[in-house]
């Protein structure tokens, strides 16, 4: 059984590193090492990440590939193409994550046991030190968790396992459109979800990622849930562009907008202050991807 991991880079040598060591660390006995492939695509032109060759310590095979093409659709799609070449199961794991050391048996198992398509494991985010309360009480960079084995839906791909065989069976793969608006992974994932596609959650399958402090403020949420509620409809729109479906998107953006004014007074109440603000700022993103508006937020 081949298996192979995914790690798109960029510019993160520190946390590669780290998240390289963890692999390093997973509970696979030797020969189960073997079948383990790591193929980190650096998406940098100055190959930055090229650095990894020069490291022997590793027990599984590692894999470096230079991709050039800007953009995290481009990415993930040259990883795949990699992967399939001999991988059963393609896992995708961030760059700036850890895993815990039962993570790979523990995405296998779960996979195996509920004869899933695809796999999803929780990302538990790590604040710093010095971090505002607000924002650790706030839950913004919280990511709702499953019991092992229950339908997840679609979540995301920074801690994720693939069969390798529902890949092969798409005509296309991440959307490059999408490269630098974001939303790439739901537009996907949302597309094997309508396929009927059985896809599940792995509560074991623990990794970790650190928020940087530059993160952890009021004016990046703002920029990031604006993306969120921009890529939304546009994704959602990508996969169904028919009238109806955007009639029904614009009919929501309408209702939100009102409850957003009818909520207005929340302003005042210090601990619901930023959750309204926060949600308009998704609703604007709404308004935006409407009149034909998009926020390139990887540049």
């Amino acid at each position: 059984m081949e298996i192979a991991i995914c790690i798109p880079t960029y510019k993160r040598k520190e946390l590669l590193s780290k998240l390289l060591d963890s692999i390093e660390r997973q509970d696979l006995s030797t020969e189960a090492k073997k079948s383990l492939t790591v193929i980190v695509i650096d998406n940098d032109e100055k190959k930055s990440a090229s650095w990894v060759l020069e490291n022997k310590a590793y027990s599984f095979n590692l894999v470096y590939v230079s991709e050039p093409r800007k953009g995290l659709a481009t990415v993930r799609n040259r990883a795949i193409k990699e992967a399939m070449k001999f991988a059963e199961y393609i896992l995708f794991v961030d760059d700036d994550e850890w895993v815990v050391p039962n993570w790979v048996n523990s995405m296998l198992e779960t996979c195996t046991s509920y004869n899933a398509d695809v796999v999803s494991g929780p990302v538990v985010p790590v604040y710093p030190d010095g971090v505002s309360d607000w924002i650790v009480k706030g839950g913004f960079f919280e990511r709702k968790r499953f019991t092992t084995g229950q339908d997840s839906g679609v979540t995301r791909t920074g801690n994720i396992l693939f069969k390798t065989s529902v890949l092969k069976e798409q005509e296309s793969l991440f959307a490059e459109e999408l490269n630098l608006i974001g939303g790439e992974d739901s537009h996907f994932l949302t597309r094997l979800y309508r396929q009927g596609k059985k896809m599940v959650w792995c509560d074991e399958a623990l990794a970790y990622e650190p928020v940087p402090k530059e993160r952890a403020t009021i004016s990046w949420l703002k920029l990031r849930f604006f993306r969120i509620g921009c890529t939304g409809v546009i994704y959602r729109n990508m996969i169904d562009s028919s009238i109806k479906n955007k009639m029904l998107s614009l009919s929501k953006t309408i209702l939100l907008i009102v409850i957003s004014i009818t909520t207005l007074p929340a302003v005042f109440i210090p601990k619901k202050r930023i959750q309204w603000i926060l949600q308009w700022e998704k609703v604007k993103g709404r308004i935006n991807a409407h009149t034909g508006g998009v926020y390139n937020e990887y540049q």
